[in-house]
């Protein structure tokens, strides 16, 4: 999942010189917001594949959840806003 999430924002800015300040930022917001996500998930998985440190409950998980949802959300978002889909010809 991180790996598409790399690729896909360096994909839409291709690569960070290219990118205006807005496209920067939002790339440095989204990224911190993946690595936390990432540390939640990882703290919230059981001792053997992750740490454990946050309780297992309804509401830690629905937390987690939704965030990876608004995640993908802006992801799509800031693709969609570097390349927009144009309708095809329509025929005369």
């Amino acid at each position: 999942m991180k790996k598409v999430f790399v690729a896909i924002i360096l994909s839409a800015c291709v690569g960070l010189t290219a990118c205006n300040s807005f496209e920067r930022t939002a790339f440095q917001s989204l990224s911190a917001s993946q690595a936390l996500l990432n540390t939640a998930q990882s703290d919230y998985e059981p001792v053997p594949v992750g740490t454990g440190k946050l309780p297992h409950s309804k509401c830690v998980y629905t937390i987690i959840n939704d965030g990876k949802v608004a995640q993908v959300a802006a992801v799509n978002t800031l693709q969609a806003q570097q390349y927009p889909q144009t309708s095809p010809p329509q025929p005369p």
